[in-house]
C-alpha cells in the first residue's frame, strides 16, 4: 500500500519550507510542471532559511565595509575609533564620517550584487539593511533625530539600490544565450 502524503502535510506548508519533515514527502514527490515554470522567468521556491542567511551575510558586509572604513577614517582624523562612530548619531559631526557611509554604500551594492544576484531584490535588500541599522542604532542611542543622519541612510540606500540594479541587469544582460538554428548544421557536427 501507498502511503497518502497529502494527509501528513503541514497545515502552512511553505512556513517551514518544503524541504522539512513529512512535507519532503509531499513536495519532493511531485516535479513543478513545464507551465509553472513558463509562468515566470526564473523558476524559485521561497526558502525563508536561504533569505535569512542572505540577509545575515549582507548585515555582515555591511558592518565589516563599515568598520574597515571608519577606522582608517578615524585614524586620519585623528580620533579615537568608539562603536559610536557606527551607531551614533553624534558621529556625523566629523564630516569624513559622511563618506565612510557613501563608500559603504557603494562596497554594498556589489554585495547585494554578488549575494542577491537579482535586479528585483536589490531595493528589497537595500531598505532591510537600512530598517536593521536603523533598529541597532535606535536601541544603541535612541532614534535619531538629526536630518542629516536621515538624508545621509536615504542617500545610502538609493545607492545600494541603483547600482546593486544596474550591476545586476548587466549581468544579466551578459549571459550569453546558444541558439540552434535547425537551418544551419552546428560547427560540431560538421
Amino acid at each position: 500500500k501507498k502511503l497518502n502524503t497529502q494527509l501528513l502535510q503541514f497545515p502552512f506548508p511553505y512556513f517551514f519550507g518544503p524541504s522539512y519533515g513529512l512535507n519532503r514527502l509531499y513536495y519532493n514527490a511531485r516535479p513543478p510542471t513545464l507551465v509553472a515554470m513558463a509562468s515566470a522567468f526564473r523558476y524559485y521556491v521561497w526558502d525563508p532559511w536561504l533569505l535569512l542567511l542572505q540577509i545575515f551575510t549582507l548585515q555582515c558586509m555591511f558592518y565589516a565595509s563599515l568598520s574597515i572604513a571608519a577606522a582608517v577614517t578615524a585614524h586620519a582624523v585623528d580620533t579615537p575609533l568608539s562603536i559610536d562612530l557606527l551607531f551614533a548619531e553624534e558621529a556625523l559631526e566629523i564630516w569624513q564620517i559622511y563618506g565612510v557611509f557613501i563608500a559603504s554604500g557603494i562596497l554594498m551594492s556589489f554585495g547585494i550584487f554578488i549575494v542577491a544576484r537579482r535586479a528585483k531584490q536589490c531595493l528589497d535588500f537595500a531598505t532591510t539593511l537600512f530598517l536593521l541599522h536603523l533598529i541597532l542604532c535606535w536601541r544603541y542611542d535612541g532614534l535619531p533625530r538629526r536630518l542629516g543622519w536621515w538624508l545621509l541612510q536615504a542617500v545610502n540606500v538609493a545607492i545600494m539600490a541603483v547600482l546593486g540594479e544596474y550591476l545586476c541587469i548587466q549581468a544579466e544582460m551578459n549571459t550569453s544565450i546558444d541558439v540552434e538554428d535547425s537551418a544551419t548544421p552546428s560547427k560540431a557536427k560538421a
